[in-house]
This record gives C-alpha cells, structure tokens and sequence, in this order.
C-alpha cells in the first residue's frame, strides 16, 4: 500500500488547500463577533442602612443592607461589594437577575459604618461599579 502513496502529490494538495483557505491579497479579516447581548448597563442609586435586627445572646442587633437601582434589562446578576469598620470587615456576594437589595452583614456594633458598591454582569462582561455608598 505504502508504494501507491505519493508524497509530491500529497504536499501540492495541502499547499493548495493552505492557500485556498486563507485571505487573498487586499482582503481584510473580519473582526471578532460582538456578543449579542452586550455589556449591561451600570447600576446607581446604591444606599447602604443600618437597622436594628435582633443579635445573637442578646447583643446590638444591628445589620447592614444595600439597594441600588437596576438600569439594564440584560444582566445575569450582581456583584456587591461591601467593608465595614467596627469590626473591619469585608466581603463580596453574588445575587441573581432583577434583584435591587441584600443583606450585607450581622452584628455590627453601634457606631459601625459600613460601605457598599455594585456592579452589573452578563457573558459579556460587567458593568462600571456603582459609586461607593456609606451608611450615615
């Protein structure tokens, strides 16, 4: 079998098929396709509040929760970002489509202050952060 093989043959038909399938002179690569969805908007609005909620063996009770304003229509969630400052503290939470609030932590001790910041994501990538908002 090894003797009906031709191996001139085979190297023309592979450099014609290389040629064949690039750019010809002159001719442009398209650039890469956009996704269809698009980067979404930026949240604003955002506002950190402290309430008093109950804190375990009878301690201050007092929790922080974040809300902003949803200003796209094609996000798969958010990105929150919070820090605080009695104890410091940090963290980041993922939440779903269409949601505009979250708790951000527990048992805070009077005097706390407590910041916040979102974002928007989708496949195709993620919004600007929001402003950082502080509670008062």
């Amino acid at each position: 079998m090894l003797a009906n093989v031709r191996p001139l043959a085979t190297a023309a038909l592979l450099i014609g098929l290389c040629v064949l399938s690039g750019p010809g002179p002159g001719v442009a690569l398209a650039a890469p396709a956009q996704h269809p969805l698009g980067v979404p908007n930026a949240p604003d609005g955002c506002s950190v509040v402290i309430q008093p909620t109950g804190g375990f063996g009878g301690g201050p009770g007092l929790s922080a929760f974040a809300s902003w304003v949803d200003n796209s229509e094609n996000e798969a969630g958010f990105e929150v970002q919070w820090k605080s400052t009695k104890p410091k503290s940090q963290g980041t939470f993922i939440v779903g489509p269409n949601t505009t609030s979250v708790g951000l932590v527990t048992n805070l001790m009077p005097g706390t202050k407590v910041f916040a910041r979102v974002r928007a994501f989708n496949a195709a990538g993620s919004s600007p952060w929001s402003s950082w908002a502080s509670s008062s």
